[in-house]
């Protein structure tokens, strides 16, 4: 192994040691209480140490979102690709709602906290998001192909899709839908009953003129 070699090796496990540390922290203590110290403190290592690798917080919370994506990707790969398209849109939409529910934590990363996102560059795309969103876009192209949804731009049609699941999906994280709607938090059948009529709205069935 050369020399370059073993220096990006051993960056890569420092960066992993220090991600590893914050997301304890985030998942225990909370946003707030994640701090550079903190995490230097965690793994036995002064805060300079730390700026050497991540010259701020923010830069540190860039990537552990990236990390919580790339679990959400995981799993949306998971997809059974002889399935037709809305069928495969049907499982992607129940995925993202289904990993929003059971990891509330990453999804705060990926879609409600600010700080991330301090550190993305105006009017470039969204890195940590893009592959995910291209999954999406992708398959509602292949929908409108087969005719089986009323979206005539897979952009638009995307974003639509994109914005009724990450409604319904934070409204039930943080708590908004108990206290207006009075659901009970543990009870998921409503937020199911409401992905299943608006995937009725979008559906166009075969035989039908759109």
């Amino acid at each position: 192994m050369g020399i370059p070699e073993r220096k990006f090796r051993e960056r890569a496990a420092m960066k992993k040691l220090i991600l590893d540390a914050a997301h304890e922290l985030y998942s225990e203590k909370g946003l707030n209480f994640t701090t550079i110290r903190k995490i230097a403190e965690k793994i036995d290592y002064s805060p300079t140490t730390i700026y050497l690798y991540y010259p701020s917080k923010d830069l540190i919370l860039y990537d552990m979102q990236k990390l919580a994506f790339e679990s959400l990707l995981s799993t949306i790969r998971l997809a059974d690709v002889d399935k037709d398209a809305f069928s495969r849109l049907n499982d992607l939409g129940k995925t993202y709602i289904d990993f929003g529910i059971q990891n509330p934590e990453k999804y705060d990363l990926m879609f409600l906290l600010q700080s991330p996102m301090n550190v993305t560059e105006l009017n470039r795309p969204w890195g940590n998001f893009q592959k995910t969103f291209e999954i999406l876009q992708r398959t509602i192209k292949e929908c409108m192909a087969e005719k089986s949804v009323i979206y005539t731009d897979p952009l638009d049609g995307s974003l639509q899709f994109w914005c009724f699941l990450h409604g319904i999906t934070s409204l039930y994280i943080k708590d908004r839908l108990v206290n207006f709607c009075g659901y009970d938090q543990p009870i998921l059948d409503p937020i199911y009953q409401a992905w299943n009529e608006y995937l009725g709205r979008i559906h166009v069935a075969p035989g039908v003129n759109n």
